[in-house]
């Protein structure tokens, strides 16, 4: 933590850098956890601890800048919104789980759930979504989109989701993109522009976004509705 203090110190990235400790800490080693965020404040002050947490009670105070599964956001919002109360920020990620009517980035979804990860983010006022599989397939993505869980000790029965894995691909001449992407990249273009009709106008911000988002589990599939609704986005800033 020395060479990191000294090293960030010295390409002026103080406000900049971002530690993570141990992914996803939970009630179990929760007490170890703050033990070692302890020891990296005491050397260095200024960090921000950032973290895919299962947690919430027992790494309150060790955490700088949250990342809950959605679900556990959506469940146990109250809590997340104290934590901002007092300066901490709030993000949200999908890791395998959750399935259902949750929304994912999983193959065998309705690409507008993608989408809505923008609008979800703007209703609920979060500071941005952590990314999951990137490019971290297992097999050839083109061939298979299911893996065997890689993590030691699984199970033999347990796999990962379609696609969970990766939203790119491997090209000849670099990554490719895939349509699970590109939808994603479209609800953050849609959140980057709600956020300035909410500068504009609040009430017309909360009528579009209603038209299309309740909660992670309750939005619109209607693509012709999606339409009419980013129709009036637009319309409404030009």
């Amino acid at each position: 933590m020395n060479l990191i203090h000294d090293f960030v110190k010295k390409n002026n990235l103080t406000n900049s850098w971002l530690q993570h400790i141990a992914d996803e800490p939970t009630a179990v080693n929760a007490q170890c956890y703050k033990d070692v965020v302890k020891q990296v404040k005491e050397i260095y002050p200024e960090i921000k601890i950032m973290e895919a947490t299962n947690d919430r009670e027992g790494i309150a105070g060790a955490i700088d800048i949250w990342c809950p599964l959605i679900n556990d956001f959506q469940e146990n919002e109250s809590f997340f919104r104290v934590r901002e109360k007092l300066g901490e920020k709030v993000l949200v990620y999908t890791c395998l789980i959750p399935g259902g009517k949750w929304l994912n980035r999983t193959l065998d979804m309705e690409k507008l759930r993608q989408v809505y990860f923008g609008w979800g983010a703007a209703f609920y006022n979060t500071a941005g979504y952590l990314h999951w599989g990137l490019n971290q397939y297992k097999a050839n993505p083109f061939e298979q989109s299911v893996i065997h869980h890689p993590a030691p000790g699984a199970a033999a029965n347990n796999f990962l989701p379609a696609g969970d894995t990766h939203i790119i691909y491997p090209g000849e001449k670099g990554p490719l993109s895939s349509i699970r992407f590109e939808s994603h990249r479209i609800g953050i273009e849609d959140y980057d522009l709600l956020q300035i009709l909410k500068s504009k106008n609040q009430k017309k911000y909360d009528v579009l976004i209603d038209n299309l988002f309740k909660i992670y589990t309750d939005y619109n599939l209607s693509i012709k509705d999606y339409r009419k609704t980013k129709k009036k986005l637009l319309k409404s800033l030009s």
